[in-house]
């Protein structure tokens, strides 16, 4: 199956030079989630939380994100090992932070769209926990969107690209293994967050054990969009 081929690529990846993986990645996850958590805790000394404040989170989340991702593409498809800090141009991680905005605003409009026009068609009047169908199926839909649409983030990590849809036509004929791959690392995630709130352990220790498990998660999505890229862009078997 492609996407088992797809997913165990990934995990390859990861797991080459264990060492160089965590170096290149982890300090941009951390700003990542610390970053956000300093706005949020900074607004709620001066009043309640506004829209600003929110989008400046997000954002600050994107940059660290966008940061992690150019090093780790840049790591495997260049092997630049920087250290201390990850190698990641400044420059390039500030485009690639553009095309990480300007997707998840597109995919989730899309989303948006299917779970209104879900929730009108085929719910109809139906409560409880059908309510949650629509919100599912439109945040697999934009996974697997972001999934087609990503396929050529790695390059744009390396350098300019010629159109922002390469990935998108590079991919076509690919929507089914692309969402098998979503599905498989979206059942992942949600395992890992109903992992980490179920343990009775005090809840700072429980928030340092569910941010170092999404950072497995969020670097498997990574090294997906790099395997996507290796394979359907640039011809490279995934054996």
């Amino acid at each position: 199956m492609q996407a088992k081929a797809l997913i165990y690529h990934a995990i390859v990846l990861m797991l080459r030079h264990p060492k160089d993986t965590v170096r290149v990645t982890v300090l941009p996850y951390l700003l990542a989630q610390l970053l956000p958590s300093l706005i949020y805790a900074s607004a709620d000394q001066t009043g309640p939380t506004g829209l600003s404040v929110r989008v400046a989170a997000e954002l600050c989340f994107l940059a660290g994100m966008a940061w992690m991702a150019v090093a780790w593409h840049r790591y495997i498809l260049s092997h630049e090992t920087g250290w201390p800090l990850p190698p990641a141009p400044p420059g390039r991680v500030m485009v690639y932070l553009g095309y990480l905005v300007a997707f998840e605003a597109a995919v989730m409009v899309a989303s948006f769209v299917l779970m209104q026009g879900l929730a009108v068609l085929i719910l109809g009047g139906a409560g409880g926990w059908a309510l949650q169908v629509p919100i599912y199926l439109g945040l697999f839909a934009a996974s697997v969107l972001f999934g087609r649409l990503g396929a050529i983030l790695p390059a744009v990590a390396l350098g300019p690209v010629q159109s922002s849809l390469d990935g998108w036509r590079a991919t076509r004929g690919a929507t089914l293994t692309i969402a098998l791959a979503c599905a498989a690392l979206f059942l992942l995630e949600e395992a890992v967050f109903r992992f980490g709130t179920a343990l009775p352990l005090d809840p700072q220790v429980a928030q340092v054990l569910q941010a170092a498990l999404q950072w497995l998660v969020f670097l498997l999505g990574i090294a997906l969009l790099t395997s996507t890229y290796l394979h359907y862009v640039k011809g490279q078997p995934l054996d």
